[in-house]
């Protein structure tokens, strides 16, 4: 038996393993000293503003859209490490949706375009000693009139293309904060709305570890210490090396699992096979499927399993925006259109169309946002 190096499984005679309990597969775990790998995840950003050159951010005449407008065009100008700069601009939304209808955008620009609903309301109540009246009936005390304010904001955010004004992501959000003053309610919702959402635009790393099950095999501890530093190519072939052994291939099951296992973290994080995304997730998930396969009751298996799709997931969203981004920057050309057979003439000839006004680069100039 061979381990599997394709795409598409290969025969692997699995009844010869047997498996057994996974509070034994524990106890080796503690017993041999499971050790662990580091290693960074990169998050794509769940909005792709970022991918643009030029952005406007569009808000209407209500203040606290003006004032969230403000901060997001602030944070998206901010220089951060791994994003391309952007210039941000402001624009309220009539101008720029005259600007969509005359087509006076350029296409390296995206519309940000938040629209908020924004509700106010007060609530009159009457107190006695500091308390509700209900809660403090029949104490002779003097009753005083108390205005408790609450404010309500949905926001809805759009995001359009500059040209043609089509929806490429729409996110709604709401928030409520009750208190007894109205500007204190405005800039609690408001932070919370913040915090919710400017995260969205931005690509991020998280660190996460992985366990690496050691393996009673002479030549399976070099790849494991490898594994253990990070050095993810060498660990790869180097446990690829030991899977040529026989030796190895007649280990228990839960060991030749755990070979497996080890050797798929090798591949799913080995930079010099990223190229072809399809093919470095599958070459790491099949090794997981095999350990699975080998030792069913390692529940944990089954979640690095699940981690290792959602990479791939992420990893297949985050070439898409590179892409769109290396389009819309100019460092690769467009792709062309596809060719339409233009329609047969069916009436008689009409006046010529009068020629089309180049297109200015130039973002329509607008107050930029405010220190």
């Amino acid at each position: 038996m061979r381990a599997p190096t394709e795409t598409t499984p290969a025969s692997w005679p699995w009844d010869r393993r047997a498996p057994r309990g996974a509070a034994l597969a524990l106890l080796l775990c503690l017993l041999a000293g499971c050790g662990g790998a580091s290693a960074r995840v990169v998050y794509p950003a769940e909005l792709s503003a970022r991918s643009y050159p030029r952005i406007i951010v569009v808000h209407g005449s209500e203040p606290e859209g003006i004032e969230f407008a403000n901060r997001l065009a602030r944070h998206l100008a901010t220089p951060r490490s791994g994003i391309r700069p952007s210039e941000v601009f402001l624009m309220h939304r009539l101008q720029a949706t005259q600007a969509v209808a005359e087509r006076t955008f350029p296409p390296s620009a995206v519309i940000v375009d938040l629209d908020f609903q924004i509700m106010h309301t007060g609530l009159i109540y009457e107190t006695r000693d500091g308390c509700y009246t209900s809660a403090c009936a029949g104490r002779p005390a003097t009753t005083s009139t108390h205005l408790l304010r609450e404010v309500s904001l949905t926001l809805t955010l759009t995001i359009r293309e500059s040209t043609t004004g089509r929806v490429l992501e729409v996110v709604t959000q709401a928030e409520h904060e009750d208190g007894g003053r109205r500007d204190r309610n405005v800039e609690i919702v408001l932070r919370r709305l913040q915090q919710r959402i400017f995260p969205m635009f931005d690509p991020h790393t998280r660190g996460v570890r992985l366990r690496v099950f050691d393996v009673e095999h002479p030549a399976v501890t070099p790849g494991l210490e490898l594994l253990r530093a990070g050095q993810w190519t060498e660990a790869s072939a180097s446990l690829e090396a030991a899977l040529a052994d026989e030796s190895v291939l007649d280990l228990p099951a839960e060991q030749l699992a755990r070979v497996y296992y080890n050797l798929s973290v090798a591949r799913r994080f080995d930079p010099t096979t990223m190229d072809d995304l399809a093919t470095h997730y599958a070459n790491a998930r099949i090794l997981l499927d095999g350990a699975i396969q080998l030792d069913p009751s390692n529940e944990y298996y089954v979640r690095v399993r699940d981690h290792l799709d959602a990479d791939a997931q992420r990893a297949a969203a985050l070439r898409v925006q590179e892409g769109a981004a290396a389009i819309h920057y100019g460092d690769v050309p467009a792709p062309a259109p596809e060719e339409t057979q233009p329609a047969e003439p069916t009436g008689p000839p009409s006046e010529p169309a009068p020629e089309p006004q180049p297109a200015t680069d130039a973002v329509p100039q607008s107050p930029v946002f405010t220190p």
